[in-house]
């Protein structure tokens, strides 16, 4: 018993023996997803840390607190705290651990129980043996469990109030006895003698628990699989077995020294009849010219409680225990369909798995407790009384608890290890989120189950923007990922919330980052289907050809989920091939195919089409004119090449000394209207299209509007204008260019003639540009054919003509549509997508031009009175922010 702590918080309290270190604790039980990083983050909750020690692979680990009050409060939180199926024990450290005395071993205290219902859950389990005692771990299977007391005298009382009772609602009475061979009550030895009951059954399917994975179902079940060919990887068996269930992991065995596979492996899924339906359909099937042989995995009883009672599945096979793990897990990339498979059943993804419906990350599922057999809970009534406060949204009922139980309640966890913050981010409360923050609750606590979602990505989840905006500016992370590497940003991309992520966006998410299998956001928008999203996300600045893990790029999981619109975007944007392929060697195609998407199959092929043709189409001509997507500098450089060192040594030594005497006025013109070219050349190429500015405060402003846009009515029409990748409210008739990377005012076009944008600051110079460019080229032809009537036919005069009938053609095409939309005050932009912008549509759907004042008015505006370079108040002439 220690005499005091440094503060004198805890003197005269049993709080740790005189052989323990007042501030370094012991940590047991550790579940095996946990890494340092994870533990540093959950004990530092409670106060500074010195250092923190993971031991890999042992499932246990050391903190030390600076302060002794911080360790106390430590292991009275999380001492017995349920974490993915298993039970923390925290302790006190020893000052010396030589100096331990001999004690029995914990394991003499763990009890088996059989006969249990199948859906009997750990909960209900903790509430039928939590009354005898502390329980510092616990296992349930089929039928059957492991219950680990902190002390001798709690596993008596349990086995002498359980043992051979039927409770309520049971079919069978219990057995309760110490799963150890030694337990304390027998001195002989038992290691060769097995009971009666143990030979009735001798081989169990493997039903384990802890397993790598999402554990929403107390247990798993394995599948052997032998004759696997050479060449197969685990990936493939993923990719077999998904469409029949969830998978836990994927194992192939193979050789320590060659590393090549021994021909069998095993498959972990969640879910038996799955598992079950997996092997009938599986068993015989041909993969890579071999047939499978598919059954269930055995093994000996005593073994297989030997290896639920360790945490860890052994198979043993020719006298070798294998240790069935994976590093496999699913995700966008990873939940593909069965290629070969006729008609595979649609796949789920690992974020989309069955919760218990207790669980907040099944935000529909109703509010109720989990049903537990008797009237112990495992946690305290007063814990479960904040809780109910939090979800009810009233925060005066939040501050009675607090008032009399103390602000520490607001750091309390609930069965599954949810913090208030949790339950107040799903239900959207921001007046409880923001007494959540002013009273110093943890607001950026991962739960304690395998996704450890954060509350800002169940606020994502769920689309409650002003939520997450109380946490960001509580000092959140906007980047926060959970145990599997999903941002804010992922998250909200994959339930479709667009003003959730245009917020996120806005604050500065980064959109490159990945989950643990490699997916961005933009896989998982993708994937989704969100069209929006994926505009969105394109218009950011996201890379397309980025793959995850599995070698999917965006337009694979776009093609695997069959979204039309997506797949349309993600091709119209993708400048390389359409047909790249992943890990498995499909491309786009062959997974629409493999799927059925018939109408994806078609875009495909056309869009497949159309790039392979040897002369491009008319609008990939028009867009050449105009700058399309391309970077090229090839059109300046052929116009500079023509004129200068064609087009002026032509003139200059052939034309002049023939025509300068009898045609001198033609060639003052033609030098006048030469200078007038490069002039205009000149200053529509340096000038400043009209760029928006960069970093404008009505793009913050109208970003810390969004938590609010579910009461606005232009919300599409604002979330459509802003522009994350330079930070701006783009006004109407402004749009980004992806080559100059800016959003220019009144977007013409960009020209790969002047190498820059067209827009309302450099537009006349660039009319200028194309006139003098046609009249020139007139002028030109004038003296080819005035010279081959003067010298006869030569071919240096016809490539000349050739050459000058071209660059006229193309001028005046230019000069003219110039003058036309000039006319109509329409941009090319707007001319030729005036689909796609809301304003030239009128009510029905059909094109109105609203800027259009008479081509008189047109004209004057258009050479004359230049509009304002960014008007940025038109957007918010209704609504004040």
């Amino acid at each position: 018993m220690s005499e005091s702590c440094q503060d004198g918080n805890c003197h005269g309290n049993n709080e740790f023996g005189p052989d323990e270190s007042p501030t370094k604790l012991i940590v047991n039980y550790i579940p095996e997803v946990m890494t340092q990083d994870m533990m540093f983050s959950l004990f530092s909750t409670m106060g500074k840390l010195e250092s923190c020690k993971l031991i890999a692979n042992r499932g246990y680990g050391f903190v030390e607190y600076c302060h002794p009050e911080d360790a106390v409060k430590a292991r009275k939180a999380f001492n017995g705290l349920l974490m993915q199926n298993k039970t923390l024990k925290v302790s006190h450290a020893l000052l010396n651990p030589e100096l331990k005395p001999p004690t029995k071993p914990e394991a003499d205290w763990n009890l088996y129980v059989c006969n249990l219902p199948n859906e009997l859950t750990l909960q209900d389990l903790h509430g039928l043996f939590a009354q005898f005692g502390k329980i510092v771990n616990s296992r349930i299977a089929s039928g059957i469990a492991f219950v680990l007391y902190e002390h001798q005298y709690e596993a008596e009382r349990a086995i002498h109030n359980v043992n051979g009772t039927t409770p309520p609602s049971f079919l069978h009475p219990l057995t309760v006895k110490y799963a150890n061979k030694s337990n304390p009550n027998k001195h002989k030895n038992n290691n060769n003698n097995f009971s009666k009951n143990s030979l009735v059954k001798p081989y169990h399917w493997i039903n384990h628990v802890g397993a790598i994975g999402d554990h929403n179902s107390p247990s798993t079940w394995s599948i052997y699989i032998y004759n696997i060919a050479p060449e197969v990887e685990e990936l493939t068996l993923w990719q077999l077995f998904g469409p029949y269930g969830a998978i836990v992991s994927v194992k192939i065995i193979k050789d320590h020294q060659t590393n090549k596979s021994k021909g069998f492996g095993f498959v972990t899924m969640r879910n038996y009849d799955q598992a079950a339906m997996a092997i009938q359909a599986l068993n015989g099937y041909v993969l890579h010219g071999q047939p499978l042989s598919v059954s269930k995995a055995l093994v000996s009883k005593f073994a297989c409680e030997v290896a639920v009672a360790e945490s860890e599945v052994s198979v043993t096979a020719g006298g070798v225990g294998l240790t069935v793990s994976s590093k496999v897990y699913p995700s966008p990339g990873a939940a593909r369909g069965v290629w070969a498979l006729p008609q595979p059943p649609p796949c789920t993804m690992a974020a989309e798995e069955s919760l218990p419906p207790c669980s907040p990350m099944s935000p529909d599922a109703p509010a109720a407790q989990p049903r537990i057999t008797t009237n112990l809970n495992h946690h305290s009534d007063f814990h479960q009384l904040i809780f109910e406060a939090v979800r009810s949204g009233e925060v005066s009922d939040i501050e009675r608890l607090v008032e009399k139980l103390g602000v520490e309640m607001l750091s309390a966890r609930d069965q599954h290890g949810y913090t208030p913050a949790h339950w107040a981010a799903l239900d959207g409360s921001v007046a409880v989120m923001r007494y959540l923050v002013e009273r110093g609750a943890p607001v950026d606590l991962s739960c304690l189950g395998t996704q450890g979602p954060r509350p800002i990505h169940w606020a994502c989840r769920k689309g409650h923007a002003s939520v997450v905006q109380v946490l960001l500016q509580s000092g959140v992370a906007v980047n926060a990922a959970d145990f599997k590497g999903l941002t804010p940003l992922m998250t909200a991309c994959m339930y479709g919330k667009t003003a959730t992520a245009a917020y996120l966006l806005g604050m500065g998410a980064a959109t490159r980052l990945s989950d643990i299998n490699g997916d961005t956001a933009l896989h998982w928008a993708a994937y989704k289907g969100h069209a929006d999203l994926v505009r969105l996300l394109i218009y950011s600045g996201v890379p397309l050809h980025c793959t995850d893990n599995f070698g999917s790029t965006p337009l694979h999981l776009a093609c695997l989920s069959g979204n039309l619109t997506c797949v349309r975007l993600l091709c119209e944007k993708v400048k390389a091939e359409l047909e790249p392929r992943d890990k498995n060697g499909k491309t786009p195609l062959m997974l629409a195919q493999s799927h059925r998407h018939a109408e994806v199959v078609k875009l495909l092929t056309k869009e497949m089409k159309r790039k392979s043709h040897w002369i491009p189409p008319l609008s990939e001509f028009w867009a050449m004119l105009f700058g399309g997507a391309g970077d090229s500098k090839g059109p300046l450089l052929f116009f500079l090449f023509s004129v200068l060192l064609w087009g002026y040594p032509m003139y200059i030594i052939r034309c002049i000394p023939l025509t300068w005497n009898t045609m001198r006025l033609s060639h003052y013109c033609f030098l006048y209207w030469n200078a007038i070219m490069w002039l205009s050349w000149v200053i529509a190429n340096r000038r400043d299209p009209g760029y928006i500015p960069q970093n404008s405060e009505t793009y913050y402003r109208a970003i810390r509007q969004i938590p609010y846009y579910d009461k606005w009515k232009k919300r599409n029409i604002i979330l459509s204008r802003l522009c994350h990748t330079c930070r701006c409210l783009r006004p109407l008739r402004a749009k980004h260019c992806r080559i100059c990377k800016r959003c220019v005012a009144y977007f013409d076009h960009h020209c790969p003639f002047i190498y820059n944008c067209i827009g309302v600051r450099n537009r006349m110079w660039f009319f200028l540009f194309v006139m003098s460019v046609a009249i020139n080229c007139t002028l030109s032809i004038y003296f080819a054919c005035y010279c081959l009537l003067l010298e006869g036919f030569g071919l240096l005069y016809v490539l000349g003509l050739l050459e000058a009938i071209t660059f006229c053609a193309l001028g005046w095409i230019l000069t003219c549509t110039s003058v036309l939309h000039a006319c109509m005050n329409l941009t090319t932009n707007e001319m030729f997508n005036y689909k796609r912008y809301p304003y030239l549509r009128d009510k029905r759907g059909r094109y109105q031009n609203p800027f259009s004042r008479g081509p008189l008015m047109n004209l004057i505006e258009f050479f004359v009175c230049l509009p304002d370079k960014c008007d940025e108040q038109d957007l918010f002439y209704e609504e004040n922010i």
